[in-house]
């Protein structure tokens, strides 16, 4: 299941992909039952697979790797020139997951997801980047009044609300 908006980018692109796959394999079967044609379809159906391998490259493959930003304007490109070939669930993907990654971009890297376990110990709760807290330093004493992130064991003032290190949210109270 996609996490962010990143993700979810990713799965309507390849989404989109197949979608065009499906199309080409029918031109395909197409071609096969019309003779004096065939040759003609299937030569042209040529263009179409030089468009999945371009969407690919430059849209699914940046995006796989986090790189939205670089992702972005050939998603819509793609999505565009979708709709121009009548290929309209594609276009409709690709537009959408053009908004999903200038979403992603404005998303923070890690999206913090507390446990209810997380919030009692906060020496070993899980970080967002999968490593594991670590205690204060044996003698060094919080500044009064402060807490301790539950996610990554940082000190935090008595009212924030999320924590300035890693964004976990801390409980109400």
């Amino acid at each position: 299941m996609p996490r962010d908006s990143g993700d979810t980018a990713k799965v309507l692109i390849l989404i989109g992909i197949v979608f065009q796959l499906l199309g080409i394999l029918l031109i395909v079967g197409l071609a096969a039952l019309i003779p004096f044609l065939g040759a003609l379809v299937l030569a042209l159906a040529i263009i179409p697979i030089i468009f999945l391998v371009l969407v690919y490259v430059f849209s699914y493959a940046p995006t796989a790797r986090g790189e939205y930003g670089k992702a972005r304007t050939p998603t819509l490109i793609f999505g565009i020139l979708s709709l121009i070939t009548f290929s309209l669930i594609p276009a409709i993907l690709y537009i959408i997951a053009y908004v999903k990654l200038r979403d992603a971009d404005s998303e923070p890297k890690y999206a913090p997801s507390p446990s209810a376990s997380t919030w009692g110990n906060p020496y070993f709760a899980p970080t967002p980047a999968g490593t594991v807290a670590r205690p204060p330093a044996t003698g060094a004493a919080l500044p009064s009044g402060s807490k301790l992130c539950a996610s990554c064991g940082q000190p935090a003032a008595p009212d924030a609300r999320f924590c300035r290190s890693c964004g976990a949210p801390f409980p109400p109270g």
